[in-house]
């Protein structure tokens, strides 16, 4: 099975942190849910947040 890694996360972050900030909240939301899905425990939801330059737009809830 493929993991997402630390390497992923850095460079997912840098191509969202690129773009427009209407894109950046969408996009990011979409790539948390599917990097939490991963189901890796080293996934940090908000330092991906935060790499992603979102630290006060973005919220997201990990469902159980």
């Amino acid at each position: 099975m493929f993991r997402y890694t630390r390497k992923h996360y850095i460079d997912v972050a840098k191509v969202i942190y690129s773009l427009p900030l209407d894109c950046r909240i969408m996009t990011s939301e979409r790539f948390c849910h599917l990097f939490i899905d991963d189901g890796n425990p080293s996934f940090n939801v908000d330092r991906f947040v935060n790499a992603c330059g979102l630290k006060d737009e973005v919220t997201i809830i990990k469902e159980p």
